[in-house]
């Protein structure tokens, strides 16, 4: 626990219980991350239906501008029909006063292929149904004026102008007359649809330019107060954390810090308190430590005094082994040198009944084998096993 303390002080990371943490968070009501969270959420929300609503405004002026222009198409697609309708008249009225067959085949042709052409456009075009009513019933009058210009095309090669000017006056005229009032009455509608659709989409434009403002105005007044009342309390707490956590750092490992804010920085307070404790008990152990240590120096060092009395290499290294395990209190020391040909590592002495009784049997190991002793010859390196037996 000490050293999770201090290791966590100095900024090093450190393993903590997991029940812990998660009881320490259980305690926490509202922490910071809950805190900034409901804000970043609310503002998002916020934000997301603004620009919802900015979308939704342009999509509606979009599509109010796309049926303005296919109401303007249909407008000119009729305006056209209306003037071919004209043209057609003229140049039959004028075949018929030069009582010339040839204008069959060329002025009356182009004002037919500009009527097929706007009236094709105009069922491509589709619309609403009563405006789709129109332009069927303006195709039956079209189809029967066809059928018409077919017989006056007939009369006219054979130069039958007498019954040319009658069908003239009593089909040709009357078809093209009818035509005409549904252009009109279907240029009127796509006068009102324009008017009503440009109504409708300034209409949405202020309705959406009042939300936004609305929002615009709610999101401030909650991006105020949450300063006001969430911001405001935790940059007071953060400054007197980092107050205390000073006078701490500065050697006042007595100084508690008292914050109560029911959230992660009251927790980090509670912890710094802690790690002050803690460290203030390290630092009261340090002196038993260091004479711990020097005592252990010493120990070596009697050890290398020892092996300088001794001559007889049998006896150092067993006056060897003895010194180390009483000095350092291990339950067993044993030497292993190698043999002259470097196959074998061979005890040389052994504490205890149990060195002995090897020793007597000339217990040896392979360099190289599957002990721990084989390994650490052969690979001459140090090799530290929790437990030996298994090795």
């Amino acid at each position: 626990m000490r050293n999770m303390k201090v290791a966590r002080m100095f900024g090093f990371k450190a393993e903590t219980p997991g029940a812990d943490s998660r009881s320490g968070l259980a305690r926490i009501r509202w922490s910071i991350a809950y805190k900034l969270t409901a804000a970043s959420i609310l503002m998002i929300m916020l934000t997301l239906l603004a620009g919802g609503v900015g979308l939704w405004q342009v999509l509606t002026i979009g599509q109010a501008i796309s049926e303005v222009r296919a109401k303007e198409q249909q407008r000119a697609h009729s305006l056209e029909l209306l003037a071919a309708g004209q043209r057609l008249i003229t140049s039959l009225d004028r075949m018929l006063l030069t009582q010339n067959p040839a204008l069959m085949s060329t002025d009356v042709p182009v004002s037919l292929g500009t009527l097929i052409f706007h009236m094709e456009a105009l069922q491509e075009a589709g619309g609403e149904p009563e405006t789709l009513d129109l332009i069927s019933e303006m195709q039956e009058s079209y189809s029967d004026l066809l059928q018409v210009v077919s017989e006056v095309n007939v009369l006219a090669r054979q130069e039958r102008w007498t019954e040319v000017n009658v069908v003239l006056e009593q089909e040709v005229e009357p078809v093209n007359k009818q035509m005409n009032l549904f252009i009109r009455r279907l240029v009127q509608r796509a006068d009102q649809d324009v008017k009503t659709v440009t109504s409708r989409a300034q209409a949405t434009v202020w309705r959406a330019g009042l939300l936004l403002v609305i929002l615009t105005a709610l999101t401030t007044a909650i991006a105020l107060g949450w300063r006001q009342f969430v911001f405001r309390d935790l940059i007071l707490s953060v400054t007197e954390l980092r107050q205390g956590v000073a006078r701490i750092v500065s050697g006042d490992l007595e100084h508690k810090i008292d914050i109560k804010t029911g959230d992660e920085i009251e927790e980090l307070g509670a912890e710094f308190n802690k790690m002050a404790d803690e460290l203030f008990s390290v630092i009261g152990s340090l002196e038993q430590r260091v004479a711990d240590r020097t005592r252990g120096l010493q120990a070596a060092a009697e050890v290398a005094s020892a092996t300088t009395l001794v001559l007889d290499p049998d006896e150092l290294l067993q006056q060897v082994v003895n010194l180390v395990r009483e000095r350092f209190d291990l339950y067993y020391v044993g030497l292993f040198l190698l043999d002259e040909e470097r196959q074998f590592a061979v005890l040389r002495a052994g504490t205890g009944e149990a060195g002995q009784e090897m020793l007597a049997q000339k217990h040896a190991l392979r360099v190289g084998g599957d002990s721990m002793i084989g390994q650490c010859t052969f690979r001459t390196e140090a090799r530290i096993a929790l437990d030996v037996g298994k090795e």
